[in-house]
């Protein structure tokens, strides 16, 4: 915290009043500030060997022969500004790790096994807060399912205000459909910089989708997926204006 600053977050005790020398958790605008001082720090590594996420850090290299001297590089500047690593959660040399909920693997990112798995194995919803929760757990794992939104459009027809819940059969298919895509969710493949990618957009009476991809020699794969439910006005756009609103989302995203 800057000197100036320090006295903004006081707080009363029985004891007395005290402010925090170093920023804490809970403030309102701590995890941007935390993130703007990373980008500061380290803007020379970002986007090259290293990416950042608030505290979360990949250091990342194509070759292991390079991987020590990029280490070496970002130790560097952590020492130059007084920043400090907590080795029991450093994991060096690996080829394939956990990021941001992710896999980070030589083939690309890969979804979580057991937030797929969890999935697959949901009971069918009973109540609306099942289909809350069913909701909460697609969100996270949208990007590896083409048309998501699409196919889910039974799902979420059921969390609007004035919906009874009933569990149809095209309820059931809906969820037997996102059930079988991620038991076996494709791998979302890194492009490398500049390469030319390839963006296919899909419009439906009631939700657009995007499917990025990149041309390999093994033909076309997947880099990430967009999807998204149409509400109000959005119901009435006429065909381009659909199409436009589905690249604006996936722009969103991406």
């Amino acid at each position: 915290m800057a000197v100036a600053d320090r006295e903004k977050i006081a707080f009363m005790t029985e004891s007395g009043n005290y402010y925090y020398n170093a920023m804490p958790f809970g403030l309102k605008n701590a995890g941007a500030t935390y993130q703007r001082m990373m980008n500061k720090v380290f803007r020379g590594e970002i986007g090259d060997m290293l990416e950042v996420y608030m505290d979360d850090m990949i250091v990342k290299s194509h070759e292991e022969i390079d991987h020590t001297a990029h280490l070496r590089k970002v130790f560097k500047q952590a020492r130059k500004h007084n920043m400090r690593f907590n080795p029991e959660k450093c994991t060096f040399g690996v080829r394939a790790g956990k990021f941001f909920g992710f896999y980070l693997t030589e083939r690309g990112i890969e979804a979580n096994p057991d937030k797929c798995r969890s999935f697959t194995e949901l009971p069918t919803p009973s109540n609306k807060k099942s289909i809350q929760t069913l909701n909460g757990m697609l969100t996270s794992l949208s990007r590896f399912v083409a048309k998501s939104a699409q196919h889910a459009l039974p799902l979420f027809k059921l969390l609007r205000k004035e919906a009874v819940f009933e569990w149809t059969d095209e309820c059931d298919q809906a969820l037997q459909h996102l059930k079988k895509a991620l038991s076996e969710p494709p791998v979302l493949s890194r492009p490398d910089v500049e390469e030319v990618l390839f963006i296919y957009l899909s419009v439906a009476s009631e939700a657009v989708s995007t499917a990025l991809v990149r041309e390999t020699t093994e033909g076309q794969k997947p880099v990430y997926f967009t999807s998204k439910a149409l509400q109000g006005p959005e119901l009435r756009y006429q065909q381009i204006e659909k199409v436009a609103l589905a690249l604006i989302n996936a722009a969103r995203r991406l």
